[in-house]
């Protein structure tokens, strides 16, 4: 891995710009702020099967919205590795 401070690193910060990294960021804390959810609906899934006392349909609602969930969260990284593979292919033409 090369410093900091190598030419390589000093070209890659010229070469990719500042909004492509908070972009990027900004999917990756979209991606986790739905895995929080997520989790939030399995915990209470939990809650409820251990209480043995939810209504008969919240449980088979909460299990659709996770199923609904790991759709998006997929899909969302599904479209982050797009985005990054044409980052790479783009930095790579312009390193030659």
């Amino acid at each position: 891995m090369s410093s900091p401070s190598s030419p390589l690193n000093s070209t890659i910060r010229e070469l990719v710009p500042t909004n492509c990294h908070k972009e990027y960021m900004c999917h990756v804390s979209e991606i986790h702020q739905m895995q929080l959810q997520k989790h939030q609906i399995l915990h209470r899934i939990a809650l409820l099967q251990r209480e043995n006392d939810a209504p008969d349909e919240e449980i088979p609602l909460l299990q659709r919205k996770l199923e609904v969930k790991n759709r998006i969260i997929q899909q969302m990284q599904a479209d982050l590795l797009i985005e990054v593979n044409d980052m790479e292919a783009r930095l790579q033409r312009l390193l030659g």
